[in-house]
């Protein structure tokens, strides 16, 4: 939830920024500002270039440089508002997704079955100690490294 409220305010954030400056900063200092923010893209875009390669810096450096060669400031900027808006949502997605494949990984047991005097109790796995057997039945996830444990029915041994 934190790291949702973190990306939705650099998206408000970076929303208020371009249309407030809209709004409040003269044409021909946007003007130079996306000249200068057109450099960081036009240079990726060559830089792939030399490299061999046609993929989306090309595209994204020659969609601004046109668009610049127009005169059309108002549209490069609005190409590099999108491509700053795109890098974020695919950070937030990336920081995500990984959070989430962790949260999936970690087993979150705390309560195993217990075999003891041919009974089964339901005990805590901090209560479980080595040489206890423990009943793991189809489709559950055995919680232990299975070193001095048993699960009943078989017994798991380090190799």
């Amino acid at each position: 939830m934190e790291l949702n409220e973190k990306y939705k305010e650099k998206l408000v954030g970076k929303a208020l920024f371009r249309y407030g400056g809209m709004l409040f900063v003269p044409y021909p200092v946007r003007t130079g500002i996306a000249a200068v923010r057109s450099l960081r893209y036009i240079g990726l875009g060559l830089k792939t270039l030399c490299c061999g390669k046609l993929d989306v810096p090309v595209l994204d450096a020659a969609a601004i440089g046109v668009s610049i060669l127009r005169g059309d400031m108002k549209t490069a900027g609005s190409i590099m508002f999108q491509l700053g808006i795109g890098e974020l949502l695919e950070e937030w997605t990336h920081k995500k997704s990984a959070g989430d494949l962790a949260r999936s990984m970690s087993l979150n047991i705390s309560k195993v079955w217990l075999h003891r005097n041919g009974q089964e109790i339901l005990t805590s796995v901090s209560d479980i100690k080595i040489g206890d057997e423990i009943v793991v039945r189809m489709g559950n996830v055995v919680p232990f490294d299975g070193v001095g444990f048993r699960v009943r029915g078989w017994s798991i041994r380090r190799p």
